[in-house]
């Protein structure tokens, strides 16, 4: 029970250092790009009320999900930008967030 409490620790103060140092943005997808897509950056957005996802600084995709009908704390994190490396994980956020 010590090393579980100890372990939890551990990854709470790396959590805490990791959060610091990114400005406490963690997307996402947080650490490297997938080889296959290095050059792929996707962010999604809060645009005119609307989920927008910009891939490379271009807009990728126009969702029809209204961002005021989701809850505070996404249409916070919609604000801010929340940055994600890979195509699955961004399938795995629209799922999440536009569903």
């Amino acid at each position: 029970m010590k090393k579980l409490i100890a372990i939890t620790g551990v990854l709470l103060v790396a959590y805490v250092l990791l959060s610091a140092s990114t400005g406490g943005r963690i997307s996402a997808g947080a650490g490297a790009p997938d080889e296959s897509e290095s050059s792929a950056v996707y962010v999604m957005r809060d645009e005119n009320d609307r989920v927008v996802v910009y891939r490379n600084e271009a807009v990728f995709l126009r969702t029809d999900t209204q961002v005021s009908s989701l809850p505070k704390s996404d249409r916070q994190r919609l604000r801010e930008g929340i940055i994600v490396f890979s195509e699955k994980e961004l399938k795995r956020l629209i799922e999440d967030i536009c569903s």
